[in-house]
């Protein structure tokens, strides 16, 4: 997926970089985990084995934070590249990385499709992408008036 990842950033003419950098930085720092634990379990001395330990859980974890970046560039490659997803138009599923924030991935669908998409899917998304920024004045407002 990486390779897939990069393979399309340097082909496509128009990209929007900001969520595939946020992603990639994020599956860098998981893979980077990955590496610390392979690390503490290689074959090494006795004492630092026993100083080092390593519990299940920090496996499990391990494989959360590594089923997540599989997740986040599933994905990357369903809003930037059409033919891994065989999907048409606007994406708006959720991504693992903005699940604090929902409305994150769909303002980077939105972006995207105006970037990338067919003429009527950069309509829809524009005026997508108008309706949320007025929703979030008016509730800007509502805040101001309490």
């Amino acid at each position: 997926m990486l390779r897939t990842v990069v393979r399309f950033a340097t082909t496509a003419p128009f990209l929007y970089e900001r969520p595939i950098r946020r992603i990639v930085a994020e599956v860098s720092k998981n893979l980077e985990r990955a590496l610390t634990l392979v690390h503490k379990c290689k074959r090494q001395s006795i004492l630092r084995r026993v100083v080092t330990i390593t519990s299940a859980t920090d496996f499990r974890k391990l494989f959360n934070f590594l089923e997540s970046s599989v997740r986040d560039m599933k994905w990357l490659l369903s809003i930037f590249d059409p033919d891994s997803g065989g999907n048409n138009g606007i994406v708006l599923s959720l991504a693992p990385i903005a699940s604090n924030d929902p409305i994150l991935s769909w303002v980077w669908s939105f972006i995207a499709t105006i970037q990338m998409g067919q003429l009527p899917d950069r309509v829809e998304a524009a005026n997508e992408l108008a309706s949320l920024a007025q929703d979030n004045d008016l509730q800007g407002q509502t805040r101001q008036c309490q």
